[in-house]
């Protein structure tokens, strides 16, 4: 008989109950009518901009127009990932990213990220050591030590991203079972708030479902705000 098993999380974290910067005009306009290069679709943790001619960088947020030449860079540790719509391609970047938005593509300088393209409307990738690549499909790419170089499988961070999709701050918990990394069902999600001195200590407890007879090992993703 197959015994459920409850694996719970806890998570404490201190968030200032402020805002930083001010947002970036909201996309609206055609491409032609303000040079955008594309928009951006999702901020999963910390993600930045610099834009060209610019020496400080600015806070990204969901539907943040993106212009060529700008710089864009994600948080290096824990779960951070921006999703961006180029055209009628996508770029999604990983944790520790570094690239640059060309007319038509991206330059990825640092980190790994996953391009598509279509065959009617192709994106350009360049990276560090002579890489370019016309992309119609979908491409997963690391970029690291001066080099870059195609992956042969989908990253874990991007599993992991895509596992807390519907809903970024519940965070996943990435179990292998046949070898495989699956997402966990969340079977109990409780969050308390408390607040001194302007600062919010947050403690989150979550409880995730094993389905199987077996003892899972697995990896815990949660997304953090900026700051």
């Amino acid at each position: 008989m197959r015994a459920p098993v409850l694996l719970v999380c806890l998570l404490s974290v201190l968030l200032p109950l402020f805002a930083v910067g001010a947002p970036r005009p909201a996309a609206g306009e055609s491409l032609a009518a303000d040079g955008r290069a594309g928009v951006v679709r999702a901020v999963q943790g910390l993600a930045r901009v610099r834009p060209d001619g610019r020496q400080r960088h600015s806070p990204l947020a969901e539907k943040d127009r993106i212009f060529p030449g700008d710089l864009l860079l994600t948080g290096g540790r824990g779960a951070h990932a921006l999703e961006l719509a180029l055209g009628p391609g996508e770029v999604v970047l990983g944790p520790g990213a570094q690239a640059e938005v060309l007319a038509g593509g991206l330059r990825l300088l640092q980190g790994e990220a996953e391009v598509r393209g279509t065959a009617a409307a192709p994106l350009t990738v360049t990276g560090p050591g002579g890489f370019e690549q016309r992309v119609q499909g979908t491409l997963w790419l690391k970029a690291h030590a001066g080099r870059a170089e195609p992956l042969a499988e989908e990253p874990r961070w991007l599993k992991g991203y895509r596992a807390a999709s519907g809903n970024e701050w519940m965070g996943a918990l990435l179990a292998t079972i046949d070898g495989r990394e699956v997402p966990l069902v969340v079977s109990r999600y409780r969050a308390d708030v408390e607040v001194r001195d302007q600062i919010a200590r947050t403690t989150i407890e979550q409880a995730f479902r094993n389905t199987t007879d077996q003892r899972l090992e697995g990896v815990f993703v949660f997304p953090l705000p900026a700051d």
